[in-house]
Protein backbone atom coordinates (compact mmCIF):
# COMPACT_ATOMS: atom_id res chain seq x y z
CA UNK A 1 0.00 0.00 0.00
CA UNK A 2 1.28 3.48 -1.23
CA UNK A 3 -0.70 6.30 0.36
CA UNK A 4 -0.59 6.75 3.89
CA UNK A 5 -2.19 5.17 6.42
CA UNK A 6 -5.10 6.80 8.89
CA UNK A 7 -7.07 5.39 11.05
CA UNK A 8 -9.93 5.49 8.81
CA UNK A 9 -7.89 3.06 6.78
CA UNK A 10 -6.89 0.59 10.08
CA UNK A 11 -10.68 0.99 10.46
CA UNK A 12 -11.37 -0.19 7.59
CA UNK A 13 -8.85 -3.13 7.04
CA UNK A 14 -9.99 -4.22 10.71
CA UNK A 15 -13.70 -4.44 9.23
CA UNK A 16 -12.26 -6.45 6.10
CA UNK A 17 -10.46 -9.20 8.08
CA UNK A 18 -13.17 -9.57 10.53
CA UNK A 19 -15.12 -10.87 8.03
CA UNK A 20 -12.78 -12.75 6.03
CA UNK A 21 -10.91 -13.71 9.26
CA UNK A 22 -11.88 -17.39 8.21
CA UNK A 23 -10.42 -17.61 5.10
CA UNK A 24 -6.78 -18.51 4.10
CA UNK A 25 -4.53 -15.75 3.33
CA UNK A 26 -3.81 -17.36 -0.16
CA UNK A 27 -7.32 -17.22 -0.83
CA UNK A 28 -8.24 -13.63 -0.07
CA UNK A 29 -4.40 -12.69 -1.98
CA UNK A 30 -5.26 -13.95 -5.13
CA UNK A 31 -8.60 -15.02 -5.27
CA UNK A 32 -11.77 -12.72 -6.52
CA UNK A 33 -13.72 -11.37 -3.45
CA UNK A 34 -14.57 -7.74 -2.29
CA UNK A 35 -11.88 -6.94 -0.41
CA UNK A 36 -9.88 -3.52 -2.31
CA UNK A 37 -6.63 -4.63 -4.09
CA UNK A 38 -4.72 -1.90 -2.57
CA UNK A 39 -5.98 -3.19 1.43
CA UNK A 40 -5.41 -6.59 0.77
CA UNK A 41 -2.18 -7.02 2.01
CA UNK A 42 -3.09 -5.55 5.33
CA UNK A 43 -5.90 -7.45 5.92
CA UNK A 44 -3.45 -10.89 4.99
CA UNK A 45 -1.29 -9.39 7.96
CA UNK A 46 -4.35 -9.21 10.36
CA UNK A 47 -5.88 -12.27 9.43
CA UNK A 48 -2.36 -14.19 10.08
CA UNK A 49 -1.65 -12.37 13.23
CA UNK A 50 -4.78 -12.71 14.46
CA UNK A 51 -4.44 -16.81 14.52
CA UNK A 52 -1.69 -15.83 16.75
CA UNK A 53 -3.36 -13.17 19.13
CA UNK A 54 -4.80 -14.62 22.20
CA UNK A 55 -1.65 -16.89 22.74
CA UNK A 56 0.67 -14.10 22.83
CA UNK A 57 -1.89 -11.38 24.59
CA UNK A 58 -4.59 -13.76 26.35
CA UNK A 59 -6.23 -10.74 28.34
CA UNK A 60 -5.82 -8.55 25.11
CA UNK A 61 -7.26 -11.36 23.14
CA UNK A 62 -11.07 -9.59 22.73
CA UNK A 63 -9.54 -6.15 21.76
CA UNK A 64 -8.80 -4.84 18.11
CA UNK A 65 -5.39 -5.05 17.48
CA UNK A 66 -3.52 -3.52 14.10
CA UNK A 67 -0.14 -4.12 12.98
CA UNK A 68 1.24 -2.99 9.74
CA UNK A 69 3.67 -5.55 9.25
CA UNK A 70 3.50 -9.57 10.28
CA UNK A 71 7.11 -8.31 11.38
CA UNK A 72 5.64 -5.93 14.32
CA UNK A 73 4.02 -8.64 15.75
CA UNK A 74 6.99 -11.08 15.64
CA UNK A 75 9.28 -8.93 17.12
CA UNK A 76 6.90 -7.69 19.60
CA UNK A 77 7.38 -8.88 23.58
CA UNK A 78 4.98 -10.78 24.98
CA UNK A 79 2.52 -9.91 27.57
CA UNK A 80 4.23 -11.83 30.36
CA UNK A 81 7.64 -9.62 29.89
CA UNK A 82 5.70 -6.30 29.02
CA UNK A 83 3.79 -7.03 32.59
CA UNK A 84 7.25 -7.39 34.24
CA UNK A 85 8.59 -4.21 32.75
CA UNK A 86 5.37 -2.50 34.10
CA UNK A 87 6.94 -3.21 37.77
CA UNK A 88 9.67 -0.63 36.88
CA UNK A 89 7.78 2.39 36.68
CA UNK A 90 6.58 4.28 39.74
CA UNK A 91 3.55 6.30 39.88
CA UNK A 92 5.32 9.40 39.72
CA UNK A 93 6.99 8.73 36.96
CA UNK A 94 7.12 10.33 33.35
CA UNK A 95 7.88 7.21 31.03
CA UNK A 96 9.22 7.87 27.78
CA UNK A 97 9.22 5.21 25.31
CA UNK A 98 12.22 5.76 23.07
CA UNK A 99 11.41 2.69 20.57
CA UNK A 100 7.63 2.56 20.63
CA UNK A 101 7.32 0.05 17.93
CA UNK A 102 4.01 -2.29 18.59
CA UNK A 103 3.13 -0.30 21.78
CA UNK A 104 2.55 -3.71 23.53
CA UNK A 105 5.68 -2.43 26.36
CA UNK A 106 4.48 1.15 25.93
CA UNK A 107 0.72 0.18 26.63
CA UNK A 108 1.69 -2.02 30.07
CA UNK A 109 4.23 0.51 31.19
CA UNK A 110 2.61 3.49 30.83
CA UNK A 111 -0.85 2.21 33.11
CA UNK A 112 1.56 3.04 35.99
CA UNK A 113 3.03 6.34 34.87
CA UNK A 114 2.38 9.73 35.87
CA UNK A 115 2.53 10.94 31.84
CA UNK A 116 3.96 8.79 29.31
CA UNK A 117 5.52 9.89 25.52
CA UNK A 118 5.65 7.12 22.68
CA UNK A 119 8.47 7.83 20.45
CA UNK A 120 8.61 6.10 16.96
CA UNK A 121 10.15 6.79 13.25
CA UNK A 122 8.09 4.72 11.70
CA UNK A 123 4.64 6.60 11.15
CA UNK A 124 2.67 3.79 9.99
CA UNK A 125 3.48 2.28 13.74
CA UNK A 126 2.76 5.45 15.45
CA UNK A 127 -0.79 6.03 13.76
CA UNK A 128 -1.46 2.32 14.55
CA UNK A 129 -0.85 2.90 17.96
CA UNK A 130 -3.36 5.50 18.22
CA UNK A 131 -6.20 3.01 16.97
CA UNK A 132 -4.89 0.28 18.99
CA UNK A 133 -5.07 2.51 22.74
CA UNK A 134 -8.39 3.54 21.80
CA UNK A 135 -9.96 0.63 24.07
CA UNK A 136 -7.27 1.81 27.31
CA UNK A 137 -7.46 5.26 27.05
CA UNK A 138 -9.71 5.86 30.15
CA UNK A 139 -7.26 3.88 32.21
CA UNK A 140 -3.86 5.51 31.01
CA UNK A 141 -2.47 8.69 31.62
CA UNK A 142 -2.17 11.99 29.72
CA UNK A 143 -0.45 10.27 26.47
CA UNK A 144 2.02 11.92 24.13
CA UNK A 145 2.99 10.28 20.44
CA UNK A 146 5.85 11.73 18.75
CA UNK A 147 7.08 10.80 15.49
CA UNK A 148 10.46 11.19 15.72
CA UNK A 149 14.16 10.22 16.35
CA UNK A 150 14.67 8.59 19.98
CA UNK A 151 18.05 10.48 20.07
CA UNK A 152 16.40 13.94 19.95
CA UNK A 153 13.86 12.68 22.44
CA UNK A 154 14.98 16.12 24.98
CA UNK A 155 13.83 18.48 22.43
CA UNK A 156 10.12 16.34 22.07
CA UNK A 157 9.05 15.60 25.74
CA UNK A 158 8.52 17.78 29.10
CA UNK A 159 10.23 15.64 31.38
CA UNK A 160 9.13 15.13 35.27
CA UNK A 161 10.81 14.75 38.35
CA UNK A 162 11.43 11.40 37.82
CA UNK A 163 11.70 10.22 34.25
CA UNK A 164 12.43 6.53 33.02
CA UNK A 165 13.48 5.42 29.49
CA UNK A 166 12.53 2.60 28.03
CA UNK A 167 14.64 1.59 25.19
CA UNK A 168 14.19 -1.62 22.93
CA UNK A 169 17.14 -1.20 19.98
CA UNK A 170 17.14 -2.46 16.54
CA UNK A 171 19.20 -5.33 16.42
CA UNK A 172 19.39 -5.29 12.35
CA UNK A 173 21.90 -2.78 10.49
CA UNK A 174 21.34 -0.59 7.99
CA UNK A 175 22.55 -3.80 5.64
CA UNK A 176 19.25 -5.48 6.88
CA UNK A 177 22.32 -7.80 8.93
CA UNK A 178 21.14 -9.25 12.56
CA UNK A 179 23.63 -7.53 15.00
CA UNK A 180 24.26 -8.61 18.78
CA UNK A 181 26.61 -6.30 19.09
CA UNK A 182 26.00 -3.13 21.43
CA UNK A 183 28.16 -0.72 19.48
CA UNK A 184 25.71 -1.66 16.71
CA UNK A 185 22.11 -1.39 17.80
CA UNK A 186 19.92 1.42 17.35
CA UNK A 187 19.62 3.62 18.85
CA UNK A 188 23.22 3.40 20.74
CA UNK A 189 22.48 2.78 24.36
CA UNK A 190 25.71 4.87 24.87
CA UNK A 191 25.18 7.47 22.33
CA UNK A 192 21.57 8.51 24.45
CA UNK A 193 23.68 8.52 27.66
CA UNK A 194 25.99 10.73 26.32
CA UNK A 195 23.34 12.94 25.31
CA UNK A 196 21.68 12.65 28.96
CA UNK A 197 24.99 14.27 30.29
CA UNK A 198 23.88 18.13 30.36
CA UNK A 199 20.30 17.62 31.94
CA UNK A 200 19.50 18.64 35.24
CA UNK A 201 16.63 16.13 35.42
CA UNK A 202 16.70 12.97 37.02
CA UNK A 203 16.53 9.89 34.62
CA UNK A 204 16.96 6.28 34.72
CA UNK A 205 16.93 3.63 31.54
CA UNK A 206 16.09 0.66 31.20
CA UNK A 207 16.91 -1.46 27.67
CA UNK A 208 15.78 -4.07 26.32
CA UNK A 209 18.20 -6.58 24.60
CA UNK A 210 18.37 -9.80 22.66
CA UNK A 211 19.47 -13.34 24.88
CA UNK A 212 22.64 -13.99 22.30
CA UNK A 213 24.10 -10.33 23.78
CA UNK A 214 27.28 -11.14 25.46
CA UNK A 215 26.54 -10.20 29.15
CA UNK A 216 30.53 -9.57 29.92
CA UNK A 217 31.03 -7.24 27.07
CA UNK A 218 27.21 -5.50 28.16
CA UNK A 219 28.76 -4.89 31.53
CA UNK A 220 32.05 -3.35 30.28
CA UNK A 221 30.55 -1.15 27.80
CA UNK A 222 27.44 0.20 30.15
CA UNK A 223 29.36 0.55 33.70
CA UNK A 224 26.43 2.48 35.12
CA UNK A 225 24.42 -0.48 35.05
CA UNK A 226 23.06 -1.71 38.50
CA UNK A 227 21.37 -5.23 37.63
CA UNK A 228 20.83 -7.07 34.84
CA UNK A 229 17.24 -9.63 33.92
CA UNK A 230 17.52 -12.83 32.04
CA UNK A 231 13.51 -13.43 31.30
CA UNK A 232 12.13 -16.78 30.78
CA UNK A 233 8.70 -17.91 29.98
CA UNK A 234 8.00 -21.77 30.06
CA UNK A 235 11.64 -22.24 30.52
CA UNK A 236 12.72 -20.64 27.29
CA UNK A 237 14.88 -17.45 27.42
CA UNK A 238 12.49 -14.17 25.84
CA UNK A 239 14.44 -11.34 26.60
CA UNK A 240 17.71 -9.55 28.75
CA UNK A 241 17.06 -6.35 30.33
CA UNK A 242 19.73 -4.06 32.01
CA UNK A 243 18.61 -1.36 34.57
CA UNK A 244 20.10 2.03 34.98
CA UNK A 245 19.00 3.53 37.86
CA UNK A 246 20.27 6.80 37.71
CA UNK A 247 22.02 7.56 34.95
CA UNK A 248 24.17 10.68 36.36
CA UNK A 249 25.47 8.30 39.06
CA UNK A 250 29.46 8.60 39.36
CA UNK A 251 29.06 4.95 41.29
CA UNK A 252 30.48 2.21 38.19
CA UNK A 253 30.30 -0.81 39.20
CA UNK A 254 33.06 -3.40 37.96
CA UNK A 255 31.67 -5.90 36.03
CA UNK A 256 32.21 -8.69 38.51
CA UNK A 257 29.83 -6.85 41.05
CA UNK A 258 26.76 -6.35 38.51
CA UNK A 259 23.71 -8.33 39.70
CA UNK A 260 22.30 -10.98 37.21
CA UNK A 261 18.82 -12.33 37.80
CA UNK A 262 17.48 -15.57 35.86
CA UNK A 263 13.47 -14.61 36.11
CA UNK A 264 11.28 -17.20 35.09
CA UNK A 265 7.82 -15.33 34.71
CA UNK A 266 4.58 -16.59 34.79
CA UNK A 267 1.17 -15.58 32.57
CA UNK A 268 0.93 -12.16 34.36
CA UNK A 269 4.60 -10.79 34.46
CA UNK A 270 4.69 -11.93 38.08
CA UNK A 271 8.48 -14.16 39.18
CA UNK A 272 7.33 -17.36 39.60
CA UNK A 273 11.18 -18.17 40.38
CA UNK A 274 14.49 -16.31 40.42
CA UNK A 275 18.25 -16.44 41.03
CA UNK A 276 20.74 -13.76 41.78
CA UNK A 277 24.49 -13.98 41.54
CA UNK A 278 27.55 -11.79 40.55
CA UNK A 279 30.35 -13.09 38.84
CA UNK A 280 32.25 -12.36 41.38
CA UNK A 281 30.04 -14.69 43.83
CA UNK A 282 30.71 -17.48 41.29
CA UNK A 283 33.95 -17.33 41.44
CA UNK A 284 34.58 -17.64 44.99
CA UNK A 285 31.92 -20.80 45.02
CA UNK A 286 32.67 -24.11 46.20
CA UNK A 287 31.76 -27.03 44.20
CA UNK A 288 32.62 -30.51 44.40
CA UNK A 289 32.64 -32.63 41.28
CA UNK A 290 31.19 -36.48 41.33
CA UNK A 291 31.55 -39.54 38.93
CA UNK A 292 28.80 -41.08 40.88
CA UNK A 293 25.13 -40.38 39.77
CA UNK A 294 22.43 -40.10 42.94
CA UNK A 295 19.01 -40.51 43.37
CA UNK A 296 18.09 -37.41 41.69
CA UNK A 297 19.39 -35.79 38.10
CA UNK A 298 19.00 -31.55 38.11
CA UNK A 299 18.82 -29.78 35.16
CA UNK A 300 19.34 -25.91 35.54
CA UNK A 301 16.62 -23.75 33.34
CA UNK A 302 18.40 -22.12 30.24
CA UNK A 303 18.38 -18.48 32.35
CA UNK A 304 20.53 -19.94 35.00
CA UNK A 305 22.91 -21.21 32.30
CA UNK A 306 22.72 -17.73 30.67
CA UNK A 307 23.72 -15.45 34.02
CA UNK A 308 26.90 -18.22 34.30
CA UNK A 309 25.59 -19.65 37.56
CA UNK A 310 27.12 -23.05 37.01
CA UNK A 311 29.33 -23.52 40.60
CA UNK A 312 26.93 -21.38 42.68
CA UNK A 313 24.10 -23.31 41.67
CA UNK A 314 25.19 -26.46 43.28
CA UNK A 315 26.80 -24.73 46.25
CA UNK A 316 23.57 -23.21 46.65
CA UNK A 317 21.21 -26.33 46.67
CA UNK A 318 23.74 -28.55 47.77
CA UNK A 319 24.16 -30.61 44.93
CA UNK A 320 27.27 -32.45 42.95
CA UNK A 321 28.22 -31.65 39.78
CA UNK A 322 28.99 -34.01 36.83
CA UNK A 323 31.73 -32.26 34.97
CA UNK A 324 32.79 -28.65 34.54
CA UNK A 325 31.37 -28.39 30.95
CA UNK A 326 28.34 -30.64 31.75
CA UNK A 327 26.63 -28.28 34.05
CA UNK A 328 24.71 -31.10 35.05
CA UNK A 329 24.29 -31.92 38.63
CA UNK A 330 22.91 -34.81 40.93
CA UNK A 331 22.26 -35.75 44.77
CA UNK A 332 19.96 -37.91 46.71
CA UNK A 333 17.30 -35.29 48.18
CA UNK A 334 15.19 -33.61 46.28
CA UNK A 335 14.09 -29.92 46.56
CA UNK A 336 11.13 -28.78 44.81
CA UNK A 337 12.42 -24.95 44.81
CA UNK A 338 15.23 -25.97 42.66
CA UNK A 339 14.96 -23.62 38.89
CA UNK A 340 15.25 -26.01 36.92
CA UNK A 341 13.78 -29.64 35.92
CA UNK A 342 14.39 -32.74 38.05
CA UNK A 343 14.68 -36.15 36.69
CA UNK A 344 14.78 -39.81 38.97
CA UNK A 345 17.84 -41.62 38.01
CA UNK A 346 16.77 -44.69 36.89
CA UNK A 347 20.23 -46.43 35.69
CA UNK A 348 23.16 -45.26 33.96
CA UNK A 349 25.07 -46.40 31.37
CA UNK A 350 29.00 -46.03 29.91
CA UNK A 351 29.27 -44.88 26.21
CA UNK A 352 30.28 -47.21 23.36
CA UNK A 353 29.15 -47.94 20.24
CA UNK A 354 28.49 -51.65 21.12
CA UNK A 355 26.07 -50.17 24.03
CA UNK A 356 23.90 -47.93 21.54
CA UNK A 357 22.04 -51.86 20.48
CA UNK A 358 21.80 -52.50 23.94
CA UNK A 359 20.37 -48.91 24.70
CA UNK A 360 17.65 -49.47 22.36
CA UNK A 361 16.44 -53.05 23.11
CA UNK A 362 16.05 -51.71 26.59
CA UNK A 363 14.53 -48.37 26.12
CA UNK A 364 12.90 -48.27 22.52
CA UNK A 365 11.19 -45.31 22.87
CA UNK A 366 13.05 -42.45 24.66
CA UNK A 367 13.68 -38.26 24.35
CA UNK A 368 17.63 -37.29 24.34
CA UNK A 369 19.41 -34.29 26.18
CA UNK A 370 22.75 -33.76 25.25
CA UNK A 371 24.84 -32.09 27.16
CA UNK A 372 28.78 -31.96 26.64
CA UNK A 373 28.70 -35.47 24.53
CA UNK A 374 30.72 -36.22 21.33
CA UNK A 375 27.04 -36.91 19.46
CA UNK A 376 24.12 -34.92 19.10
CA UNK A 377 20.55 -36.09 20.19
CA UNK A 378 19.40 -35.99 16.18
CA UNK A 379 22.12 -38.37 15.83
CA UNK A 380 21.62 -40.24 18.43
CA UNK A 381 18.55 -41.02 17.48
CA UNK A 382 19.47 -41.77 14.01
CA UNK A 383 21.75 -44.29 15.30
CA UNK A 384 19.88 -46.15 18.01
CA UNK A 385 16.71 -46.29 16.10
CA UNK A 386 14.78 -44.81 19.44
CA UNK A 387 11.55 -42.87 19.17
CA UNK A 388 10.00 -40.02 21.21
CA UNK A 389 8.71 -40.70 24.57
CA UNK A 390 7.44 -38.12 27.17
CA UNK A 391 8.21 -41.27 30.00
CA UNK A 392 11.69 -41.68 29.72
CA UNK A 393 14.75 -38.93 29.03
CA UNK A 394 18.08 -40.19 28.33
CA UNK A 395 20.74 -38.07 29.13
CA UNK A 396 24.09 -38.23 26.79
CA UNK A 397 26.87 -36.46 29.33
CA UNK A 398 30.26 -36.69 30.10
CA UNK A 399 30.93 -37.20 34.20
CA UNK A 400 34.66 -36.82 35.80
CA UNK A 401 37.37 -37.38 34.71
CA UNK A 402 36.30 -37.39 31.39
CA UNK A 403 34.07 -40.70 30.64
CA UNK A 404 30.94 -40.03 28.20
CA UNK A 405 28.00 -41.82 29.80
CA UNK A 406 23.92 -42.32 29.52
CA UNK A 407 21.84 -41.54 32.34
CA UNK A 408 18.42 -42.78 31.80
CA UNK A 409 15.75 -40.69 33.88
CA UNK A 410 12.43 -40.21 34.68
CA UNK A 411 10.05 -37.56 35.04
CA UNK A 412 9.21 -36.58 38.58
CA UNK A 413 5.56 -37.44 39.86
CA UNK A 414 3.84 -37.39 42.80
CA UNK A 415 4.25 -41.37 42.93
CA UNK A 416 7.32 -40.98 41.91
CA UNK A 417 8.45 -39.35 45.24
CA UNK A 418 6.73 -41.71 47.96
Amino acid sequence: MDKKLTLEIIQEVMQWAEQYKDCSVDRLLLGSNEVPQELKSLVATQIEVGKKWKRKYPSLSEKPFFFPKGVNFEQASSEATALFKSHFVASSDTLVDLTGGAGIDFLAMSANAQKAYYIERDPSLATALKFNLQPFVQRLPPLSICTNDAVNFLDLVDTGEHTLLYCDPSRRTDSGRRTFLLEEISPNPQEILRNLQDSNKSFSLLLKLSPLIDLQALMESLPSISKIYILAVQGEVKEILAFIPDVHSPLKLPAEEIALEAVELSATGEAQKNFSLTFAEEKKACIHYTDTIKKYLYYPAPSLLKIGAFKRVAEYYGLDALHPNSHLYTGDHFDGDFYGSIFLVKETLPYSKSKLKQLRQAYPKADFTVRNFPLSAPELCRRTGISSSTTTRIFATTIMPAKPLFIITEPITNQTLI
